[in-house]
């Protein structure tokens, strides 16, 4: 629309396909072309427009006279926004796994080669995964210079009582929560006659797992212990007097 010095519409007109419009035979004077909005296409309505005198409400001001009789000038610009993509929703995905941490405990450092030479290795195991920890088994190898002692050990070793060095005994832990902590006790007994050159006992042993809860993801963690082998004295060894006869001498008093 154009209007002119006191607001009233002197003409209209519409763009071509090229955006191209024209007003003629205007007398001199003052005018504002004002752009109707509601005539614009649906997607560039609302956007951000841009004014022949650098504005951006619709309209611009021009003056006609003897020396600017001709304005080719009023050229306004409405921008077509991209649209707004559609919200799309955000998982999250924690991952499920188990973590195995595994200890090993003596019952004491130091062993003498007396009484029941007995070692008790207390293994311990907890789960501090956010998934269970599935087909669990605790994998022991006798030590060297021992014997599995199978009664003072928890049921459910694999081997047979007083299984030899070097022999693999198994205990099936099974599933295990998150979160869960278990112990299992494996008892070994040293060899009554040790060479002297032998000064300590190690044991080894793994716990296994399936960490992935079925996915096929598995894990190990090892425990070592050493008892040091402490050889008894003399006295230790001579629980009866080193003689088995003697002499009687007669007692005369004088």
């Amino acid at each position: 629309m154009l209007l002119d010095s006191d607001g009233n519409v002197v003409a209209t007109a519409v763009t071509n396909e090229d955006g191209y419009y024209l007003f003629d035979n205007l007398a001199y004077g003052t005018y504002t072309i004002l752009i109707n909005t509601m005539t614009l296409p649906a997607e560039k309505q609302g956007n951000p427009a841009y004014d022949p005198d650098g504005g951006n409400d619709n309209l611009s001001v021009i003056s006609i006279d003897a020396t600017n009789p001709h304005d080719r000038d009023q050229d306004f610009a409405y921008f077509t926004m991209a649209p707004k993509p559609t919200p799309v929703a955000t998982i999250a995905v924690v991952a499920q796994f188990a973590s195995i941490d595994f200890n090993k405990t003596v019952s004491a450092p130091v062993i003498t080669l007396v009484g029941s030479r007995m070692i008790e290795y207390t293994l311990t195991y907890t789960n501090s995964g956010n998934a269970p920890a599935q087909n669990v088994s605790i994998v022991e190898t006798v030590p060297t210079h021992t014997t599995f002692d199978q009664a003072n050990s928890d049921a459910g070793w694999n081997c047979p009582n007083a299984s030899g060095a070097g022999v693999v005994c198994t205990f099936e832990v099974g599933t295990i929560a998150p979160n869960t902590t278990g112990s299992v006790t494996f008892v070994a007994v040293v060899n009554p006659f040790v060479d002297d050159t032998v000064m300590q006992i190690v044991n080894n042993a793994n716990v296994v797992a399936d960490l992935g809860a079925g996915l096929g993801v598995s894990g190990a963690a090892a425990a070592s212990q050493t008892v040091q082998i402490q050889r008894p004295t003399s006295l230790e060894l001579s629980a009866q007097p080193q003689f088995d006869h003697f002499i009687r001498l007669p007692f005369v008093v004088q």
